[in-house]
Order: structure tokens, then sequence, then C-alpha cells
């Protein structure tokens, strides 16, 4: 099986590395630092799954969700949100994902294992995987 393709958008080179090393060792990556050309790489690229920052100059994370979530041709990828902004650390990560419609929250700064957990969770709850990362709905 193929591995599942991830891509990294981030206007921070140093974290487009950092994410690019740990999830490589896993999974085909791909990254964008521009925040315009974002949706143009998403659309080529068909992920499995978007990590995308929030907080980017030019277009924010946000409106590329927004987007992709129009578009009936990236609007069921998962989108995991990276940022460094926290509204109120009193806040879970539920509470996020829930009011914003992703499908994982991770706040700046992470270790890998907080990343590859983060990932490993999005793609078993969304391609209902068993703890192996294999299972029925992911090709």
């Amino acid at each position: 099986m193929p591995a599942a393709k991830i891509v990294l958008i981030d206007d921070n080179i140093e974290v487009l590395d950092f994410c690019r090393i740990i999830l490589s060792q896993k999974y085909e990556v791909i990254t964008e630092s521009d925040s315009l050309k974002a949706l143009e790489v998403i659309q080529r690229e068909k992920p499995d799954l978007v990590v995308l920052d929030l907080k980017m100059p030019r277009i924010d994370g946000f409106k590329i969700f927004d987007k992709l979530k129009e578009d009936d041709e990236t609007n069921r990828i998962p989108v995991l949100f990276v940022t460094a902004a926290t509204q109120d650390e009193d806040i879970p990560n539920a509470f996020w994902q829930k009011t914003l419609g992703c499908d994982g929250f991770l706040t700046k700064p992470f270790s890998p294992s907080d990343l590859l957990n983060a990932v490993e969770k999005v793609f078993r709850k969304k391609y209902k995987l068993n703890e192996k990362g294999s299972g029925p709905g992911f090709i």
C-alpha cells in the first residue's frame, strides 16, 4: 500500500522542515510556505491530509480551510490545524475542533511525538484505521 500523502502549509520554513523530517519517515510529504499557492498545491496533489497553519500572511489558514470545504474536489480532505495562537489556554482542543470544523488541532510548540500522534489520530478517525495504521476506508 502506498504511503499516505500529507500536504503541509506553513509560512515558517523551520516549522515546515521540522514537520517534513518527522512525517516523511512514514508518509509522503509535500510542503508549501506560500499561502497564496496552498490551494493550488492541495488541488493538484489531492492529499490524504492537510496540516495547515492558521496564522499566515496574505491568506490565513481559516480562509484556506473555508475554500477547501467549499470545493467538491477537496471538501472531504481532513485538515489538522497547527498554530502558535491559543485564544485561551483553558479552552480544550475539542472545543476548537468542533467550533472550527477541522479534524484535529495542534498547538505550537509541539514535539515530534505530538505531531505524529495528532496525524495518526486524524487518520484513525477519518479513515477508521486501527492502531497499526491499516483498515477499511484507507487507500
